[in-house]
């Protein structure tokens, strides 16, 4: 049975939490679309060396669990003499581990702008021209609904974050459990959350896709 006065009273510890995962989702994207758009044009125009070094990666992070790209990221970065707080190391945990699934979608919408470019060279329509005003507005529409995508799985994802103590939903909810005494309100309040979220993250998703025809 739900208890409501237990939800009312710690409304604001899964408020808090709530931010802290959107922080995390937020922040994970940025990376994972960044060096993802990086390592997708790195196949196309890099070195077979280059090439081989971005493959290895990307097989070694998609044949891993992202706890694993955690743990190694809470050791790595100290002995790295790197310093950061246990919310940065989800966060370039996540970010780096997530850059696969985009990698390979950059590569695939380049490869067909790239014979957009060629097709328009041989109509004597200028590079920078067609950059500019066919492959970078389309290039961003197409990202666009691929960033969402990514931000509601590492919204998800950053529930991993309870591991090492960051106080994101996942986190608030094991508090909540601990402090009331109350698991199956905790859990239906967490797991509310996250649903209502992703649902309306893939509904906005589906609208944008079908209205923009990417």
């Amino acid at each position: 049975m739900i208890n409501f006065p237990v939800l009312v009273e710690y409304k604001n510890l899964l408020i808090k939490g709530t931010i802290v995962s959107f922080k995390i989702a937020i922040m994970s994207c940025l990376i994972s679309m960044t060096f993802g758009a990086l390592l997708g044009a790195i196949q196309l125009i890099g070195s077979k060396t280059l090439n081989f070094f971005v493959l290895s990666y990307m097989t070694i992070v998609d044949g891993t669990p992202k706890l694993i790209h955690l743990l190694i990221a809470m050791f790595l970065l100290p002995k790295l003499h790197i310093s950061a707080s246990p919310f940065w190391i989800v966060v370039i945990a996540l970010g780096l581990g997530s850059v696969s699934s985009i990698a390979k979608k950059v590569k695939l919408n380049l490869s067909a702008n790239i014979e957009q470019l060629e097709a328009a060279q041989t109509l004597g329509i200028s590079s920078k021209k067609i950059i500019y005003r066919v492959l970078l507005p389309d290039a961003i529409k197409k990202l666009f609904p691929l960033s969402l995508d990514e931000f509601s799985t590492l919204f998800k994802n950053s529930s991993l974050g309870s591991v090492i103590g960051v106080s994101e939903l996942m986190k608030s909810n094991n508090i909540m459990q601990n402090r009331s005494y109350d698991a199956p309100t905790a859990l239906f309040a967490t797991f509310t959350i996250y649903w209502s979220v992703t649902t309306i993250l893939s509904i906005f998703t589906t609208w944008y896709k079908k209205r923009n025809k990417t």
